[in-house]
């Protein structure tokens, strides 16, 4: 693809319909070529597939259990103009959950990365209990705000991903901007994992 480009952009007499096809043929073939070599160091970004990643379009997309959409500047891992929030003044926010299943996903290994909390407004270096970003069965517990991520593999083309709070201790909790990488290709080993995991459920 790069030596026939090469020659297009070589030929003084190519129309825009050749100059337009190696364009195209060269943007296949690096496609192709970044998901050969995939990795951690070098992943392929998916967040398209997650319908209203940001919330900007409140629950669109998501299957919201007991969260506000919240349009100020508090959360300080916000992006753009709302974020997902439950507030108490004292005590603890308790249950709530936001949830979304992405489907038609290429088989591999993902990275979901979140920006969330579990906070406790008075006493704000506790690690609260009870909150966590999840993909499929793997989940990562959220305490402070900052960015949580979970790794986890698909073998069926989709995945339910989201932000659960089951007792959580905190006063205020809050999800916003989910990321969706591609970071690796799904061996023989990850593949007889996720089928056992899902012969299970």
């Amino acid at each position: 693809a790069i030596d026939a480009a090469q020659a297009i952009y070589d030929n003084a007499e190519a129309n825009l319909i050749e100059v337009l096809e190696a364009q195209n043929a060269l943007k296949d073939a690096i496609e192709v070529y970044r998901k050969q070599n995939v990795s951690e160091d070098s992943p392929l970004e998916y967040t398209e597939y997650i319908i209203n990643p940001s919330f900007e379009n409140g629950n669109d997309g998501w299957t919201n259990v007991g969260l506000a959409n919240q349009s100020n500047n508090s959360f300080t891992k916000k992006n753009g103009g709302y974020y997902m929030e439950k507030w108490v003044g004292s005590g603890s926010v308790g249950d709530a959950s936001i949830k979304q299943t992405i489907k038609g996903l290429p088989n591999g290994i993902y990275k979901i990365t979140v920006a969330a909390q579990n906070y406790t407004q008075t006493n704000t270096s506790k690690k609260n209990t009870g909150a966590y970003i999840f993909a499929g069965d793997q989940q990562t517990t959220v305490y402070t705000p900052a960015d949580y991520s979970v790794k986890f593999p698909i073998i069926s083309g989709e995945v339910e991903i989201g932000f659960i709070a089951k007792g959580a201790t905190g006063n205020w909790i809050c999800v916003d901007n989910f990321r969706l990488y591609l970071i690796g290709k799904v061996d023989a080993e990850a593949v007889v994992a996720e089928v056992k995991r899902i012969i299970a459920d």
